[in-house]
Parts: C-alpha cells; structure tokens; sequence
C-alpha cells in the first residue's frame, strides 16, 4: 500500500478534494507503527499535538498515532469538526482499526460538514455569522472531586492536567494564549477555556 501511494499521492489529492474521503480497505497494515509510515507518505507534516476533547493515548514506538478514544465504547461521542476551534485545525484525519471493536458502541462515522452546513436553514446560518460560534470547554482537577463523577459525567471529558499535559497553571495560560483561548479557573481548580 505503502509503495501504491508514492506512486499515485497526485491522484490521491485529485480525489480527496473532489470527495473529502478515500478508505483504503483489505490492506494489511499490520501494526500502528506501518499505519504511521503510510499516513507520513500521505501527509508529510503530520502533527502530534493533541488539543481535542476525548481522552487519547500515543500507541508505543509512534510519533503520531493516537488511540481513536480512551472512553467505554458505550461513550457517545457526537459527529464534530475535529479540533476546529484552534487557529489552524488539523487539515486531514487518518483512521486505521487496529482491532475491530467486539463490544457495542464505538462507531467512527464520518460527516461530511459541508454539506450538513449547505443543508442548514439560511435563518440559522445568518444568526451564526452575525453572533459568532464560542466554545466552553470545561477541564476538571485531577487532584480534586470525585474520580468516578469525574468519570461518568459526560461534559467532564479531561483533566486541564491531561489537556495541556503539564501541572502548571501559568503553562495553560501560556498554551490557551498562543490558541486565543480565554482561560479562567474556578474557586475547585477546575479550568475553562
């Protein structure tokens, strides 16, 4: 596959900006490590910097291939525009199932927003332009509350810990400037951007 798409990467971008997906399917990409070296040769500047809601984990011995979700497959996790509210979202995605999921849950659609957005009702879409979209995110402690609260409400995705990978307030305030995320904290160490 690998070799395939070296020699096609043109027609590769003819097709993904005509359809915004290609699914490659029978290959046998064996581990995360080989997904990896295919996704480089599709994407050469891949990122690793992960700024999105649900909690991800780097597989071993990879730069750049994160766990789909750590939540329970029975999460919902909403069809959404991957990191869209930072100042330069990740211009392409790449999925690979490593394992199937046997349990019920975990489904990864894919949306097209560009059509959901041509649909939309023109009202609803001049309301948006003139009032503008802002985003709440809300970050627990993990040094603080109850770790199964934490744990099972749905709009407590992520520790700021975790989010921004360091225990330094004055670090995420750094971050959310470079991003132009407004930071506050609350009165339980609970960080909002």
């Amino acid at each position: 596959l690998q070799e395939w798409i070296s020699a096609h990467i043109a027609w590769i971008n003819d097709k993904l900006k005509v359809h915004g997906a290609i699914l490659f399917r029978g290959f046998n990409v064996s581990s995360p490590q080989k997904f990896e070296q295919i996704s480089l040769v599709l994407e050469p500047n891949l990122a690793n910097v992960y700024l999105g809601t649900s909690p991800r984990r780097l597989y071993p011995n990879t730069t750049f291939v994160h766990t789909a979700s750590e939540f329970p497959g029975w999460r919902i996790i909403p069809s959404h525009c991957e990191m869209s509210f930072l100042r330069s979202p990740p211009r392409r995605q790449f999925f690979y199932a490593y394992r199937p999921n046997e349990s019920p849950g975990g489904e990864t659609p894919i949306v097209d927003f560009k059509n959901v957005f041509d649909s939309m009702d023109d009202r609803i879409l001049k309301k948006f332009k003139q009032e503008k979209i802002r985003y709440i995110r809300h970050y627990y402690d993990e040094h603080n509350g109850n770790v199964l609260d934490n744990y099972l409400d749905p709009f407590k995705t992520k520790s700021w810990q975790t989010m921004f990978a360091t225990d330094d307030p004055l670090e995420v305030e750094r971050k959310c400037k470079e991003q132009s995320f407004e930071a506050t904290w609350s009165g339980h160490g609970e960080h909002e951007k």
